[in-house]
Order: structure tokens, then C-alpha cells, then sequence
């Protein structure tokens, strides 16, 4: 497991049978990039949402193009990277348990809307959702999927991806929704030729 709490990160190994995977520890990097470029941020409804998704994005992104570079021998080293269906923390296993967490490709697998009013998505109220503060952890599952779709579908190369939505999270801000952040995507993909 590995965790983000504003001064540093916490990692943890459970008797040297798993760690953090790489996805999640470049997940709470994005926080604390999203922590030093944004200051204060509202972690919570759709805003804590989109910032929880973007470093989704950006940890999956990142380590995608890592294996890419791998040999085949780090690669099987490295453990299982699902590099079809973006999962979340695939690559962390405790004792042979599975620790998978999120799936870009099918949100609902794990409990999250693919889009706005999906059945698993969580109405913007931060004191009633069992502490997730308004589905940040499970709203996240929109941007997920668009992002997955972006590469999937659409073919935007890996490398674009990872800069088309660090830009985005540039300018993500307390009042920024969904709307706000497709148009910072398609800005970023404009500037980049890809519109």
C-alpha cells in the first residue's frame, strides 16, 4: 500500500511478500505534483473525483511506458502489468491474493460509474457516502474510462496522453467538473495537433 499525506508519502511492505505497485506509487506522486502546483485543492465531490482520477491516469500512464521498456525478463520480474484493460494496483498481490482495485476499461468491475448517472455513481454529497467525501474513490471511474477510451479507441499514443492530461491537471482548480475538464483535455489536444 502507499498513501500521500500532504508532507510525504507512506509505503508499505507486508512481510516482503508484496509492496505498492508502480501504478499507485506514481497515483500518489500525481497527488502530491497536484498538491504543489494547485496549493489548497477541494478533495472532495467531483473535484476530489477528478484530482483521484488524474493521478489514476498519470500513475497508469506512467507505468505502461515503463514496461514498454522493459526486456522480457524484467517484464515477468516486474509481475502482471494490464496493459489492455488499464487495472489499478494489478501488479500488487499479498500472498498470492489479488489487490486489483480499479479497472479503467470496465469501472463497474470494481464498483465505479463510467460516466455521470451510471449505476454506480455517488450524487456530489460528501456526508453520505460511508467516507469516500462525495465518491472521490468511486467517481474517479469517469475520467478513468474516458482516458482509457482516448487510448484505446481513438489511438492517442501513450507519451501524448501523459502530456495531454498533466496539462489538464495544470489547470484543474476548486470550481472545475467534468465539462471544465474535457475542455482541458481538448485544448491540450489542439495545442498538440491531435484535435
Amino acid at each position: 500500500f502507499c498513501s500521500y499525506y500532504g508532507d510525504y508519502m507512506q509505503i508499505g511492505i507486508n512481510n516482503h511478500e508484496g509492496n505498492a505497485a508502480f501504478d499507485a506509487l506514481s497515483h500518489e506522486l500525481g497527488h502530491g505534483a497536484q498538491s504543489l502546483i494547485q496549493g489548497y485543492f477541494n478533495y472532495e465531490g467531483a473535484t476530489g473525483a477528478m484530482a483521484e482520477s488524474l493521478a489514476d491516469i498519470l500513475g497508469n500512464i506512467m507505468e505502461m511506458m515503463l514496461f514498454e521498456q522493459l526486456s522480457d525478463d524484467e517484464k515477468d520480474s516486474m509481475g502482471m502489468v494490464d496493459t489492455e484493460n488499464w487495472a489499478i494496483e494489478e501488479a500488487h498481490k499479498i500472498w498470492g491474493i489479488d489487490l486489483t482495485i480499479r479497472d479503467m476499461a470496465d469501472p463497474n468491475k470494481y464498483g465505479q460509474p463510467a460516466y455521470i448517472g451510471d449505476t454506480y455513481y455517488i450524487i456530489n454529497n460528501p456526508y453520505n457516502d460511508e467516507g469516500d467525501l462525495g465518491g472521490v474513490h468511486t467517481n474517479s471511474g469517469i475520467l478513468n474510462n474516458i482516458a482509457y477510451l482516448m487510448c484505446k479507441q481513438a489511438g492517442v499514443p501513450l507519451k501524448d496522453m501523459l502530456s495531454i492530461w498533466y496539462d489538464s491537471m495544470m489547470l484543474l482548480n476548486n470550481s472545475s467538473d467534468y465539462g471544465s475538464v474535457g475542455q482541458y483535455v481538448m485544448l491540450s489536444m489542439k495545442r498538440k495537433g491531435l484535435d
